[in-house]
């Protein structure tokens, strides 16, 4: 009887470990908190997030260590945006008006990918907001795999995959997830524009000349569930038990914010300054009057959650 409960508990002990293999992220540094080098120059410095590099131009990395307002987070030179997790996010252009451009990023993966094999793949990105740089959103943003770390990929009109919805989101974290089925023993992913421009659906927001995107967590799995639901942690500008709520967004004349708890809100216009401080906040928040406001984006801040909010006239 000993013997049969020990057999049992090996059987598994060992479908536990084939259980949480499979849900394995390989990507190295997947949210890019792991850095050797805080941002310091305008134009690249994605090598300093460990595993990445540029394959191509010279893709940016910001992190709130950043030592210039270049690569802080959450305001930078290309907006204002928390990351979707941790402390970091990676930026690159798709589509730049003033001459064919692109900025694509590599990444180092855990193990090699074994052919026939299923994966399924996942991102998070949001559109920079500056709209005195970034006036463009673009689709096509996709990922690549390599056998190889890549100095310089090509342009050719092919990813393994690639979305084809035109992410205009600038409040939030956009996911886009999807499979393939691994045709080498692949060791790199690249993430960015792989298509020209006549393959490439461009949409204008602004006077600024290229489409930008930050990336956040990144994930490769064979398990489709964990892929889907990737997180990398729980992130602190997120709070599930106290989340405030924030509508409509976008507002026209007022907006609510509401709040389990008093706790002074604040409000920021889209050069981070503070315009307005709400005090002595009931348990059910207050109603901001933005009618005087001027048609942007503002920031509001509470205690536990970070906003961003357009205001439409």
């Amino acid at each position: 009887m000993f013997r049969n409960k020990k057999i049992n508990f090996l059987v598994v002990l060992w479908l536990f470990f084939i259980a949480s293999k499979a849900q394995v992220n390989l990507v190295v540094n997947p949210s890019f908190e792991t850095y050797t080098a805080c941002p310091t120059n305008q134009g690249g410095d994605i090598d300093k997030a460990t595993g990445w590099d540029t394959c191509r131009a010279t893709a940016d990395y910001f992190n709130t260590c950043g030592t210039t307002t270049y690569f802080q987070i959450p305001k930078n030179l290309l907006g204002f945006q928390y990351p979707a997790y941790g402390n970091a996010y990676s930026g690159l252009i798709t589509y730049d008006a003033g001459s064919f451009y692109r900025e694509i990023i590599i990444g180092q993966l855990s193990s090699s990918l074994t052919v026939s094999q299923k994966y399924f793949i996942s991102f998070k990105i949001s559109r920079a907001d500056s709209n005195l740089i970034v006036g463009y959103s673009t689709n096509k943003l996709g990922i690549k795999f390599s056998k190889i770390k890549q100095n310089w990929v090509s342009i050719n009109n092919t990813a393994h995959y690639y979305s084809n919805t035109v992410i205009t989101d600038t409040i939030s974290w956009t996911k886009i997830s999807g499979s393939f089925i691994a045709d080498s023993t692949y060791s790199y992913l690249m993430i960015g524009n792989f298509f020209d421009d006549v393959n490439t659906t461009v949409l204008n927001h602004g006077t600024g000349s290229i489409s930008y995107y930050y990336i956040d967590e990144v994930c490769v799995s064979t398990d489709s569930t964990y892929a889907a639901n990737y997180i990398t942690g729980i992130n602190k500008y997120e709070n599930n038990k106290s989340k405030p709520l924030l509508y409509p967004n976008p507002a026209n004349d007022f907006f609510v914010v509401g709040e389990a708890t008093k706790n002074d809100i604040k409000v920021f216009n889209g050069y981070g300054n503070l315009i307005d401080v709400k005090t002595d906040i009931k348990g059910n928040g207050c109603v901001i009057h933005s009618i005087d406001w001027l048609p942007g984006v503002y920031f509001i801040e509470t205690k536990n959650k970070h906003y961003k909010i357009i205001i439409n006239h």
